[in-house]
């Protein structure tokens, strides 16, 4: 059955960048199949009639119909690690490295990628493509959610909180390019760390896979001055020349947090629309969650973070269930309390990057009670 939305305001970001402040969209099934200025939505319901077509309609009331965003770059893993160090000229070593190391498993980062698909669904962001560990856990959630996602997994020659190594993480990777390659809205993917954190071999190995699974090669490329300094010294190139030497641009890669390009690297220019290198633009996209950050040289991963978004402590749980209800998402209730889950573990994650001592059990998340819906039984104030 046909489902038509009318009296809403409709951005269509085609070519001609078409808005009818009263248009209509009309979803046959999973497909939008049409869409066009009310003007002429009761000649087209006349047609549908005649067809002996069944439709349901819905009121937009005067809102906006657009595309889904994209957000093309996200560590979905590393809410629970906002806002700590933010004043600290070495954070990631002083403080995420470690937290990693401690805090990070595959259960932290399913609810840490729970909890953040739902900012991007109430944000209007309807695809995502992740970077981090774990990410078979981060892959399941995007299936359970609805919401369409890459899930790509980190590799690094370094240990990491999910592997031992980089051929322990290509081999992950493969495993979830296979598994989500005939899904209809997850894809896995293999995403090297950066051009100073991942071999050449090792980024060809993940290329390679990236294509056989036509999926995205993504990586951070010229983000640090460290990175410029030390790919010009050792090989007298650029971050982009040194992945061009390796074969590396083209129709499947995608840089992230290049805000060191030249001006020939940037690629597309105002007037002119060419591309340079073969890179797919970050500016293609609806929409990018992130914001230039210094870095240090011996960078893991990076958050991203919202210029403008709240810290999750200050998303009252009744607010944002009702938020929820208001956008019509078909969300199960422990997918809204986890905010009251994720805000307990930024204050246990908050009092380990201070030295506090916890016990082994704090250091984990705890399953929701089923008696109250409050945190686990054994720490739920409700409870007790």
């Amino acid at each position: 059955m046909k489902t038509i939305i009318q009296n809403g305001i409709v951005v269509t970001m085609d070519q001609q960048m078409h808005v009818w402040d009263h248009g209509y969209v009309i979803i046959d099934g999973t497909k939008i199949v049409e869409v066009g200025p009310e003007s002429g939505l009761m000649d087209r319901k006349a047609v549908l009639s005649r067809a002996g077509e069944i439709w349901q309609e819905k009121d937009a009331r005067r809102g906006i119909i657009m595309p889904g965003m994209i957000n093309t770059h996200s560590h979905l893993g590393m809410i629970p690690f906002r806002g700590l160090g933010d004043d600290c000229k070495d954070r990631l070593r002083v403080f995420l490295l470690p937290m990693e190391s401690q805090a990070m498993d595959g259960e932290l980062a399913a609810a840490s990628a729970r909890y953040g698909i739902c900012e991007l669904l109430l944000s209007g962001v309807t695809t995502v493509l992740d970077m981090y560990y774990f990410e078979e856990k981060v892959a399941h959630v995007m299936d359970q959610m609805g919401i369409r996602g890459i899930a790509g997994e980190t590799v690094m020659e370094d240990a990491t909180c999910d592997s031992s190594c980089a051929e322990e993480a290509l081999e992950q990777g493969v495993d979830l390019i296979r598994t989500y390659r005939n899904h209809p809205r997850v894809k896995g993917a293999l995403t090297p760390h950066g051009t100073t954190t991942c071999s050449g071999e090792h980024m060809k190995m993940a290329l390679e896979e990236d294509i056989k699974g036509n999926t995205v090669f993504t990586l951070h490329t010229a983000e640090m001055d460290y990175e410029i300094t030390y790919l010009a010294e050792k090989y007298q190139m650029s971050p982009v020349e040194y992945l061009n030497s390796l074969g590396l641009l083209g129709a499947h890669t995608l840089t992230a947090h290049s805000i060191r390009l030249t001006e020939t690297e940037n690629g597309v220019r105002p007037g002119n629309g060419q591309t340079g290198f073969g890179k797919k633009e970050a500016g293609s996209s609806l929409k990018q969650n992130e914001q230039p950050r210094e870095t240090e040289a011996e960078e893991r991963s990076q958050g991203a973070h919202p210029a403008e978004e709240l810290p999750c402590w200050q998303l009252e749980l009744g607010n944002l269930q009702a938020d929820f209800l208001q956008a019509g998402l078909d969300l199960q209730r422990e997918d809204v309390l986890v905010s009251k889950e994720i805000f307990e573990l930024e204050r246990n994650l908050a009092r380990l990057a201070s030295g506090e001592e916890m016990a082994e059990g704090e250091r984990r998340l705890e399953m929701l009670c089923p008696a109250c819906t409050g945190i686990g039984p054994e720490n739920c104030r409700k409870c007790l």
